[in-house]
């Protein structure tokens, strides 16, 4: 079986990771891959690594709005070329890139569009995605929430789609050394360390956290620390955020970083302050490596920490919960945090491990080329 993936980017995001995650699984089961992207593939991004492993990678190189008609041409010339079964569209770009594509092409592919996040734009998005919901094959939803309100509003046709979370490999973690934050940042013996890995934008909501971080400073006499491990748009305005409230002793930016499994391993706990989400690959990443989570209710998030089993949820953009909570899980004992790691990768195996993710689109794609 042929699949290309139709993505905006090879960026080291949830989305994309996710995507290529699941190349590499199909490709070892004996699939035929390969990918287009629209942007300039990034200088630090996945398309070495696919090339590197036999996966082909086609970039359009539409980094501006205005030159993608020019682009579309060799788009389609390319899908004439590689012939593949599957067409998987990941993101908002994308897919609808791919639903005109297919309304009028000749070729005999099947549509898959998968979308990511519970928002994914305001009135004009939405009108385009119910304007076209005949068009895909099938349509995917990685959060449930999203899926159910996507089928609600009328944007995706429900006897045409489903909700397939993202996935987490397992063994990503295992035998993996704990990267030393006291060490590396000279912390204070007994510091409690926190750890975000998400891309510094507007989505995960940062100025939440940094509210909640300057709460957490007048509610507690231990050390601690929030680390950020990510790079984004917003990196200069969060930096400067971060200096004018005074935080640099409780905020510690790390840029991006490749060895996300050690500074799991390495953390207390796992945050995330975003205001809009799917199902998060790196919550579903820290909860294999057995790190308990404060999270807002964003996305699935909610169904993924069950509140004060294997973390604690606060609602969206509410910065003194989010604090209080940060509070309660610094002040768990080291037995306590124990098991409610071991309570998050538990339910990340049960509910989220790769291989049977994997198995689920092999069945959607094998049920729609028969």
């Amino acid at each position: 079986m042929k699949v290309l993936f139709f993505i905006t980017g090879l960026g080291y995001g949830g989305a994309e990771t996710e995507t290529v995650n699941l190349a590499y699984e199909l490709k070892k089961r004996g699939h035929e891959i390969s990918f287009i992207t629209i942007i300039t593939p990034y200088a630090n991004g996945y398309e070495t690594d696919l090339k590197n492993n036999g996966i082909p990678v086609h970039a359009l190189h539409v980094n501006e709005k205005k030159n993608l008609a020019f682009a579309l041409p060799r788009l389609m010339k390319w899908i004439k070329q590689e012939r593949p079964d599957i067409i998987h569209a990941q993101m908002y770009a994308p897919n609808i890139i791919s639903r005109l594509l297919k309304k009028f092409s000749s070729s005999n592919y099947y549509l898959i569009n998968t979308i990511q996040n519970t928002i994914e734009g305001g009135t004009l998005r939405k009108i385009a995605y119910r304007m076209t919901s005949g068009i895909p094959n099938f349509v995917s939803h990685v959060s449930r929430r999203g899926y159910n309100n996507y089928t609600g509003a009328n944007l995706i046709k429900k006897e045409t789609s489903g909700f397939i979370p993202n996935s987490v490999g397992m063994s990503s973690f295992a035998d993996v050394k704990a990267f030393d934050f006291h060490a590396d940042l000279n912390l204070a013996p007994g510091t409690f360390v926190f750890l975000a890995v998400a891309r510094l934008e507007r989505q995960k909501d940062y100025p939440t956290l940094f509210k909640a971080v300057d709460s957490l400073r007048k509610m507690t006499d231990k050390p601690f620390v929030a680390c950020i491990a990510g790079i984004g748009t917003l990196e200069k305005e969060l930096h400067e955020q971060v200096e004018a409230m005074g935080l640099q002793q409780y905020i510690r930016f790390l840029g991006l970083r490749k060895d996300v499994p050690n500074l799991m391993k390495g953390a207390d706990s796992f945050i995330m302050s975003s205001e809009w989400e799917g199902t998060s690959l790196s919550l579903l990443e820290a909860m294999s490596a057995s790190l308990p989570a404060v999270v807002t209710n964003a996305g699935d998030n909610e169904f993924v920490v069950i509140d004060g089993v294997n973390g604690y949820v606060s609602n969206i953009n509410e910065a003194q919960p989010f604090a209080e909570n940060l509070k309660k899980m610094m002040e768990r004992s080291s037995g306590e945090l124990l098991e409610m790691g071991t309570k998050s990768k538990e339910m990340a195996k049960e509910k989220f491990d790769r291989s049977r993710i994997v198995d689920r689109w092999v069945e959607e794609y094998e049920k729609r080329t028969k």
